[in-house]
Parts: structure tokens; sequence; C-alpha cells
């Protein structure tokens, strides 16, 4: 007993048949009410760089490139990529150069241990006093 192999219907197509006559690939065009066409025929419009403004990063997904688009998952506001080394801490007043989460070091240590933020105090300068 031999079974016969039939080909699938589906336009240009030499794959073997598999649900309702046609291939798998062929199959799942039709599941989603797509138009059949043939396979490796559609090509997605490529795209150029990231929609984020002054972003000349190239495109990832979602017209995002792929630090925006890790933003985006992560839920976060969009902001620029690579402004490491300007960012400052951002509770009030305070200035010190950024850490983590938006805070400098005392204040993110702060928060870590469950603390409430408040200013840290300014410590006297090591300069040698002035002679009377």
């Amino acid at each position: 007993m031999s079974k016969d192999i039939k080909t699938c219907a589906g336009p240009e197509c030499e794959r073997n048949a598999r649900a309702h006559g046609l291939c798998l690939t062929h199959y799942m065009q039709k599941r989603t009410g797509g138009e059949l066409f043939p396979i490796g025929s559609y090509v997605r419009p490529a795209k150029e760089g990231c929609d984020f403004p002054e972003c000349g990063r190239k495109h990832y997904a979602h017209d995002l490139c792929f630090q925006h688009y890790k933003q985006q998952r992560a839920g976060r506001e969009l902001k620029a990529i690579g402004t490491k080394g300007e960012r400052v801490c951002d509770f009030p007043e305070c200035g010190r150069k950024h850490l983590a989460l938006g805070l400098c070091k005392q204040h993110y240590r702060a928060q870590k241990a469950g603390r409430e933020l408040r200013p840290i105090r300014k410590y006297a300068s090591m300069e040698e006093p002035d002679a009377v």
C-alpha cells in the first residue's frame, strides 16, 4: 500500500500538502484570512531609522531603534540615548552625579534601604582656614 503524496495547491508551490490541500505555510496564510501568495515573495518594506526625534540609530522594531524599543517595552518614558555623562540626580536641588534610577549614590542607597529621601548635607571644604 502506497500513499499518494499530494502537492500543495498554493501558487508556485512544490511542497507536500498537509492540511486542506495546502502546505503548512500556505495553510497559515489562508487561516489568517490573507491572500495566498508564493512563499518567499513577500518582502517587508524597509525602515530607514528610529522615529525618536534626533536619533540616528537604525530601525529595530515598532519604528524604534533597539535602545528606544527596550525603553518602550519596559514601560519607561522614551529618553535620548547616550546622555550618560550629563545626567544629575532627580532629587530637588541635589545636582550630584547620577548613579541609578535617576538618583545620585547617596539618594539611591537611601531609597534602596527604605529610608525617606531628604537633602544630603554639604561637607565643609577641606581648605585651610584663613590666617588672621
